[in-house]
């Protein structure tokens, strides 16, 4: 339902979660933020139930939510995986002429 981007959010108390889906963003409004009453998370929480109920496009919500978690400084960059680093040489020397691939190695 509604799958987006995944976001990784880690709230104040440390715990942390993936939010993907509305029902994702509505639980992890639930969780532990700096401030609740900020107007990011309050539009955030209207569009995320505006969205549920058919009443706002679940990117625009989802959007909004992202916003809010960035403000507070919950979202989480994703970890790079040694493997995939390798896969992004791999790759980057197939599609990327040499020369740019030199001058971003550099």
């Amino acid at each position: 339902m509604n799958s987006l981007a995944p976001l990784a959010v880690r709230f104040i108390d440390a715990r942390s979660m993936t939010v993907s889906t509305l029902t994702e963003a509505r639980d992890a409004l639930d969780g532990r933020w700096c401030n609740k009453q900020a107007p990011s998370y309050l539009r955030a929480r209207q569009l995320i139930a505006a969205a549920q109920a058919g009443a706002c496009r679940p990117a625009i919500a989802m959007a909004a939510f992202e916003r809010a978690a960035r403000e507070q400084g919950l979202i989480r960059s994703p970890r790079r995986i040694p493997s995939l680093r390798a896969l992004d040489s791999f790759i980057a020397a197939l599609f990327v002429p040499k020369a740019v691939h030199d001058r971003t190695e550099a």
